[in-house]
């Protein structure tokens, strides 16, 4: 690397792979605006970047029966597009390359350019037309920063993660909903939009179904009945608490590491200073001079920097990653109760029929009427489906999260492991400067 331009030590652990960093584009060092309060942020504007990460392995899905079939393939990559308007009014498009052999598609590799506003619609009409089915995570909005480089970068690596994610789960894969937000053009994506929105109930009914389901919830909660639910969301809040914590820590010391470079920069403008008044100690003043190297922006302070960024998005991002999922899991459980609750409610009413029937039945001279024997058929009927419902819901459910914490296993590994290799690989660059500023250093007495 030309900007480290001390010898590597003779180390043996020199000589493990590892992976690098890609440079800053610009010498100019300063913390990124993604740690910054956002009424400190930088007025400078992302135009234009690309990226050339390829998708993991374990983003890509094959089931028994494709193999039979022949692999089916489906990998999704998102690169940064273009910036359109200005400050106020402007958005950003991102480029999403697919790459597919599976039958639905009319090609097998196209882009396709997408707004955030998109993928909002496409989670949320997956979330709608696939209930029991854990729906990946968006990044959050930042009206403040949304064209900020490190901002549109972090966007970028969460929208591709839920992509990935979407193209790998064996039920979201084959949602013609994803195909069309991949393949469509702007006008055909926009009349997938009016139709989808077509067969969509009316907000108002929507409202309405909602506060009444959360409502009977609320008055009659349901009573669990499996234990592994019940656990599952008793250990769900546990993890929440410390993953919240985590986060939290982690974005402290990401902060911390970032200034600390920038304090190491000052510090090498005061060594610089001194050198240049330094006329009577020649020794003193290429002491100053070669520490001033050593913690010009470009040296020290650049592998702080690199630190920095790789504690963010190898480690913190997947943290904050997994307290979106969370959320995710909460809103599938919560979906699991309604429907106990619709099944233990048509129970309680069928009940209450009964106990009016058999009252009926055991006063020889009343009447039974015909229509309440028929009500309590149908409702007998109604519990049949409604607890075929919840079965069917839970399965599903119980599914849904075995396979995400298999797949978040994996990934939280790879993660640490990443960590643990790019913090290494910067350690030893700055061991290898210091090295080189003890090496050079005048001797003394």
């Amino acid at each position: 690397d030309e900007e480290y331009t001390s010898q590597p030590f003779d180390y043996e652990y020199d000589q493990v792979p590892l992976p690098t960093l890609e440079q800053p584009e610009t010498e100019a060092f300063s913390i990124p605006a993604y740690y910054r309060d956002s009424s400190e942020t930088d007025t400078e504007t992302f135009t234009e970047a690309s990226t050339t990460e390829t998708i993991p392995e374990k983003f890509s899905y094959e089931n028994d029966e494709d193999k039979q079939k022949g692999p089916y393939v489906l990998e999704v990559s998102v690169r940064t597009g273009r910036k359109f308007g200005d400050a106020l009014t402007g958005y950003m498009t991102y480029d999403i390359h697919t790459q597919t052999t599976l039958p639905q598609f009319k090609e097998n590799h196209f882009v396709s350019q997408r707004r955030y506003k998109d993928f909002i619609w496409l989670r949320d009409q997956l979330s709608t037309n696939n209930p029991g089915v854990l729906i990946p995570t968006l990044p959050e909005k930042n009206i403040a920063d949304r064209f900020h480089v490190d901002f549109v970068e972090y966007r970028r690596r969460e929208l591709e993660r839920f992509l990935c994610r979407a193209a790998a789960h064996p039920i979201l894969r084959t949602s013609p909903l994803l195909h069309s937000f991949l393949e469509a053009s702007d006008l055909e994506l926009i009349q997938a939009k009016s139709l989808a929105n077509t067969n969509t109930p009316s907000l108002t009914n929507q409202i309405a179904s909602y506060f009444s389901v959360k409502l009977a919830t609320k008055i009659v909660p349901p009573v669990e009945t499996d234990e592994w639910f019940e656990q599952k969301r008793q250990s769900l809040t546990i993890l929440e608490n410390r993953l919240t914590g985590l986060a939290s820590t982690l974005h402290a010391i990401a902060v911390r590491t970032y200034e600390e470079g920038e304090l190491y920069s000052f510090v090498s403008c005061k060594m610089e200073a001194l050198a240049g008044i330094e006329t009577f100690d020649e020794d003193l003043r290429t002491a100053y001079t070669r520490l001033a190297t050593a913690l010009a922006p470009t040296q020290i302070p650049r592998v702080f920097t690199e630190m920095g960024k790789c504690l963010k998005v190898s480690f913190e991002e997947d943290v904050r990653d997994q307290l979106r999922m969370i959320e995710s899991i909460r809103n599938l459980l919560q979906y699991r109760s309604e429907r106990q609750a619709a099944y233990q409610d048509a129970v309680g009413v069928w009940r209450g029929k009964r106990e009016r029937y058999e009252k009926i039945k055991n006063k020889e001279s009343t009447f039974i009427p015909e229509s309440l024997e028929t009500e309590i058929q149908r409702i007998e009927l109604n519990i049949e489906v409604e607890l075929n419902t919840f079965d069917e819901i839970s399965k599903q459910c119980r599914e849904e999260i075995e396979a995400f914490e298999a797949s978040k296993s994996q990934e939280v590994v790879h993660a640490l492991l990443m960590y643990a290799q790019q913090t290494y690989h910067h350690q030893i660059r700055g061991l290898e400067i210091w090295k080189s500023v003890l090496t050079n250093l005048p001797p003394t007495e």
